[in-house]
């Protein structure tokens, strides 16, 4: 690994222990001071990118406001998707990948409680440039906090070409959502999370 893709690989960690410490903090804070948070989608939506303008984000996710301000975006492309018409692409326009630029989508729980459920994507990296990578996640939340959580900080994908990458995780019984994302990288899902 040369001096670079570890300043990227550090920087990427560094992140996504930031943003979750902040994720924390910001429920705990905005549930203490009674603010009204936005209810989870009741089921998984355009997991398979099919739906939206090619450029835009793609309807059911979202871009953080931080993200943006970063100078990530998020947008539907037709170039070499895995399958289907479409995929995603997450990427930062200044190409300096210091921050996270994560495309997520949070769904209700309740259908996933006391289960065990699989997250799978395909995706690659090759494409945005030397020292790239893509990391999907998958988050619990609980109604005190967080309950399973994997970013793949330890396993990034490097891959130039499509390939299929999963999580699987478990589901608290009283877990209120569940979030899935991809930070940089080209993404396709294939399928919802499911029961395993």
């Amino acid at each position: 690994m040369n001096c670079r893709q570890e300043t990227i690989a550090r920087s990427t960690y560094l992140c996504s222990l930031a943003f979750f410490i902040g994720v924390q903090a910001w429920i705990s804070v905005a549930r203490a001071q009674g603010a009204r948070i936005d209810p989870p989608n009741p089921t998984p939506v355009n997991l398979d990118f099919e739906q939206g303008e090619l450029g835009q984000i793609p309807p059911g996710w979202s871009l953080p406001k931080s993200a943006q301000k970063s100078g990530y975006e998020a947008v539907l492309a037709s170039e070499q998707p895995h399958d289907g018409k479409h995929c995603v692409v997450v990427r930062s326009k200044t190409r300096t990948y210091l921050r996270t630029g994560t495309l997520m989508q949070t769904v209700d729980a309740t259908p996933y409680r006391g289960k065990r459920v699989r997250f799978r994507a395909y995706a690659k990296a090759g494409s945005l440039g030397e020292g790239s990578q893509v990391q999907l996640w998958l988050r619990v939340d609980l109604p005190s906090g967080i309950g399973f959580f994997d970013d793949m900080v330890d396993r990034p994908i490097k891959a130039t070409d499509w390939q299929a990458f999963e999580i699987v995780g478990d589901v608290d019984d009283d877990a209120v959502s569940i979030s899935l994302a991809s930070s940089y990288g080209e993404m396709e899902l294939l399928f919802s999370i499911r029961p395993v």
